[in-house]
């Protein structure tokens, strides 16, 4: 007697789609808090090339390889195009530092959580949250961030690699078909506030002159405090 034929079902073990899109959205919205108002339309260039770069990966997936490569290939030049766009329309060597490792950072962030092939890489997205944090550290140092400004950056920069993570975690343990997005969702809302609570500490602090730092040693400050959650992380 013969056994009955079962279906297999393929499971893609991809960065979960909801907190990849987070991330993408943190890391852009990051850049674009710090960014001076020349350098938005550049940012929003990038956001249509990562569109467009994403919808080719999505194609190649569906089987149209041909269709979905071009895209991919259109996208990278679309943001790579973007960013020299930034470039030479900030000019100064201060605000180029500022902008545009964030914008690179954004765009490895996109490759790390919505790969055209693999299932993500938690290096490329280590990659991207430090292009995002350089972007917060020149803004500090160089371009004379204010203080709430920056605590949002940072903020920001901790949220996009939080959400990445996430993803990649999702999409490893349980597949990018299960039905996670409630789960994920009330992570990243305890994520937003917890790290809501911290700049509101932070600012609050300031404002009393409890925190009689400088806006230099802040910023190191900062530092020392991502990478401390990285290493727990790990």
């Amino acid at each position: 007697m013969t056994e009955p034929t079962r279906d297999r079902v393929s499971v893609s073990h991809r960065p979960a789609r909801f907190s990849a899109a987070v991330a993408v959205l943190f890391a852009a919205g990051t850049v674009a808090l710090l960014a001076p108002a020349t350098a938005l339309p550049a940012l929003g260039l990038e956001l249509v090339g990562v569109a467009v770069a994403a919808g080719g990966a999505g194609l190649r997936r569906s089987g149209w390889y041909l269709l979905g490569t071009l895209l991919v290939a259109i996208g990278v030049l679309v943001v790579g195009g973007a960013v020299a766009v930034a470039a030479a329309e900030l000019g100064g060597l201060a605000d180029i530092s500022a902008v545009v490792p964030g914008m690179v950072g954004a765009a490895a962030v996109v490759a790390a959580v919505a790969p055209v092939r693999g299932t993500g890489s938690r290096g490329l997205l280590k990659v991207g949250a430090t292009g995002v944090l350089v972007t917060v550290l020149v803004t500090g140092l160089i371009r004379n961030a204010t203080f709430p400004t920056l605590l949002a950056g940072t903020a920001g920069t901790v949220l996009t690699w939080d959400a990445g993570e996430q993803a990649t975690n999702v999409g490893e343990q349980l597949g990018r078909e299960a039905a996670t997005v409630r789960g994920e969702a009330v992570h990243i809302v305890g994520s937003v506030l917890v790290a809501g609570a911290a700049v509101g500490l932070g600012y609050g602090l300031r404002r009393v002159s409890l925190l009689s730092v400088s806006l230099g040693s802040f910023v190191l400050l900062l530092v020392g405090a991502l990478l401390f959650t990285a290493a727990l992380h790990d």
